[in-house]
């Protein structure tokens, strides 16, 4: 794989070692990025400045929620507004899974009332990291994992009840429908948003569970986006991080540390391990809510892979490959690229090239990880009250030039002085 398709020659292997500084280089300057105009010295420590301008950069990474950076700012500075979470609203795509659910209780997960002929996503439990890679990264093919969270602690562990009594004042934001559009502002039901402590939001769930909520039959909030790891890092031991998904070759952590050298032009063995780490957990989030909580179709930004494992409850998982790009209308302007198409009620009169895309489908459940390549569209609905946890992930194979060029366009953006 060469650096202009968007990996690392294979000489420079990196399941364990290091990866090739020269050809980080080569990357970085095929996007316009020349790390010896940097006029610092190769030993120069890394100013405040540096270190916030390459966070700011990475906080674009995700499927379009608030940056962490913003997030952190706004839930410190705002009191806890729960009441909003008691005047939920109808919502298009809420009404779609109901009258969609009004046709299946989804025990049959072959004969879902789709109005495509769809494709359902292939299961497998034993997998070699070099066979995933070369299957399902490098030919583009989605995958469930069956037994990839066997070692996990989290999915004897959490709960909504176990986050509500460990976190109970911890700031959380709720949103009625995800990811933001601004196209909604058009239709005028934008994003509604509520600031809440994830005691207040489990008993929202809990409500809405029992039929008690003011939501039911509206669309219910959803805590989408929970950068829960960066408040609480001692959440990742109970997800195996480092190295949460074995099966997958994911290569962030040490691209990350050739980025910070490269552009900072630091010697060998000097990079800021502390940023990469913080950096590469800013990649992992948790999603929580209720039956009926929805992420629209989109897909993820800077060519980033991306996998979802089920710890609590089922959730119904609907893709189209990149190639089906043109069929799905692409909304412009958005902050991701998502879709106005929605999988469960597509309007063939308004959108007559999406009847022509290949659908291809899982009800994903408790234990299982759902991996989706580069590109792909998806949309997600929780059949259960439901906990996810999401990665975006780079292999040096595969995707890496998308890493690259998320750092190579702020740089060139923003002005670092020393």
């Amino acid at each position: 794989v060469t650096a202009a398709a968007g990996g690392f020659s294979p000489r420079t292997t990196m399941g364990g070692a290091s990866v090739d500084v020269g050809n980080l280089a080569e990357l970085l300057r095929s996007v316009g990025v020349d790390s010896a105009a940097n006029p610092a010295g190769t030993n120069a420590p890394k100013t405040k400045k540096e270190t916030e301008t390459e966070t700011k950069i990475f906080s674009s990474l995700g499927e379009g929620v608030t940056p962490p950076s913003e997030i952190d700012a706004s839930v410190e500075e705002r009191p806890p507004r729960s009441d909003g979470l008691y005047s939920a609203r109808r919502t298009p795509e809420h009404e779609s899974f109901v009258a969609f659910a009004g046709l299946s209780d989804f025990s049959d997960e072959k004969s879902l009332p789709f109005q495509w002929d769809g494709q359902l996503i292939p299961r497998l439990s034993v997998l070699g990291k070099t066979e995933a890679t070369s299957q399902f990264l490098l030919d583009s093919t989605p995958v469930i994992l069956t037994g990839a969270l066997r070692q996990w602690p989290a999915l004897s562990k959490w709960s909504f009840e176990f986050f509500a009594k460990h976190y109970p004042d911890s700031s959380v934001i709720a949103n009625d429908r995800a990811p933001a559009r601004k196209q909604d502002m058009v239709s005028g039901q934008p994003q509604r948003t509520v600031h809440c402590s994830v005691k207040e939001y489990v008993e929202y769930v809990r409500q809405c569970k029992e039929g008690l909520s003011a939501s039911k039959p509206a669309a219910p909030f959803y805590l989408n986006g929970w950068h829960a790891f960066t408040s609480h890092p001692e959440l990742l031991s109970d997800i195996c991080y480092p190295g949460s998904q074995s099966l997958l070759e994911d290569h962030t952590p040490a691209v990350l540390e050739e980025i910070d050298k490269v552009l900072s032009r630091r010697g060998r063995g000097t990079a800021d391990k502390l940023w990469a780490h913080n950096t590469d957990v800013l990649l992992n989030k948790v999603f929580v809510g209720p039956r009926g909580t929805i992420t629209r179709l989109h897909f993820d930004a800077h060519h980033a892979h991306g996998w979802l494992a089920q710890v609590k409850g089922k959730k119904l998982f609907v893709l189209f490959p990149p190639s089906d790009s043109p069929k799905l209308n692409p909304l412009s302007g958005e902050q991701t690229t998502q879709s106005p198409i929605d999988p469960l009620r597509p309007d063939f009169t308004r959108y007559p090239e999406c009847k022509s895309a290949s659908l291809h489908y899982a009800i994903v459940k408790e234990g299982e990880t759902i991996v989706i390549p580069e590109g792909w569209w998806h949309f997600a609905v929780a059949l259960d009250d439901s906990i996810t946890v999401m990665r975006n992930f780079y292999n040096a194979f595969t995707n890496v030039k998308g890493l690259v060029e998320v750092f190579a366009e702020g740089y060139k953006k923003v002005s670092v002085k020393r």
